[in-house]
């Protein structure tokens, strides 16, 4: 499809999306060499421009739909609008990048021992709701490297313990029910996160730094007793509930598994 937008829509915003695929922001955020294959790569930067621009109310009449149309609209914009255009999507690659690095938009193949390993490959309807969500005039760079282990660990919680999304994001994913639940869902935990930390406790969520250093330490998860496969399965919990006055301090973490940790007793 994206091969016959190329030769359809000629224009100034053709002429800048194979620009912004060829930018380093976006090669190092996708992690993906064959991506450039049936242009892949500049359907990546397609969503992105559509979402931003129009917004995921707009998708009601199918996917393709949706994006013909913002090429056919946005055909030749004026020169403001491409700078927009490129800066906001330099502005998202940056902030994705930041965030998950080269586990960017993927997702999590689960294994038979309850763990899991991200997939080798970018999801696309991923990539649409994490880039376009980061474009927000609320979350600058800054906040969001400031909380980049918050964020990253928001989402992985997010596809451990969210079907609905998951399945949002994998079947029938043109669906204008299932565009707007995966906006949403992910978009309120990215609010929650981004917020919560202007008037709670700044350090209430555990770096990954201290994650990693204890789980090379022993990667025995502290409930269960079970040896804990891989990091990114493993969470870090505040022995004393936080919310009972517990400190956000190396004495008082444990390492667990993420699924034991969503089975405590709140």
């Amino acid at each position: 499809e994206m091969e016959i937008r190329n030769c359809v829509y000629t224009g100034k915003l053709n002429t800048l999306i194979k620009q912004l695929a060829l930018f380093d922001e976006f090669v190092r955020s996708v992690n993906q060499r064959d991506l450039s294959r049936r242009m892949s790569d500049r359907s990546l930067v397609l969503r992105f421009l559509a979402f931003y621009e129009k917004g995921y109310l707009k998708a009601q009449t199918g996917l393709k739909a949706f994006l013909n149309d913002f090429c056919e609209v946005y055909r030749n914009p004026p020169d403001s609008k491409l700078a927009e255009f490129q800066q906001r999507f330099r502005h998202a690659l940056r902030a994705a990048h930041t965030v998950f690095g080269a586990e960017a938009f993927r997702l999590r193949r689960p294994d038979a021992r309850g763990g899991g390993e991200w997939a080798t490959r970018v999801n696309a309807s991923v990539f649409q709701v994490i880039t376009v969500t980061f474009t927000s005039p609320n979350y600058d760079l800054a906040q969001i490297t400031e909380r980049s282990d918050a964020i990253y660990e928001e989402y992985l919680d997010l596809v451990s313990t969210d079907n609905t999304w998951l399945e949002c994001v994998t079947k029938s994913t043109g669906d204008a029910s299932k565009i707007r639940y995966a906006f949403e869902a992910w978009g309120l935990r990215l609010q929650a996160v981004m917020s919560g930390a202007a008037t709670q406790d700044s350090q209430r969520v555990f770096s990954r730094a201290l994650k990693r250093e204890m789980f090379q330490q022993d990667p025995t998860c502290a409930l269960c007793g079970q040896e804990i496969r891989l990091m990114n399965d493993a969470a870090l919990d505040h022995i004393e509930h936080y919310w009972r006055g517990g400190a956000t301090i190396p004495s008082n973490a444990r390492l667990v598994h993420r699924l034991c940790n969503l089975k405590r007793p709140n």
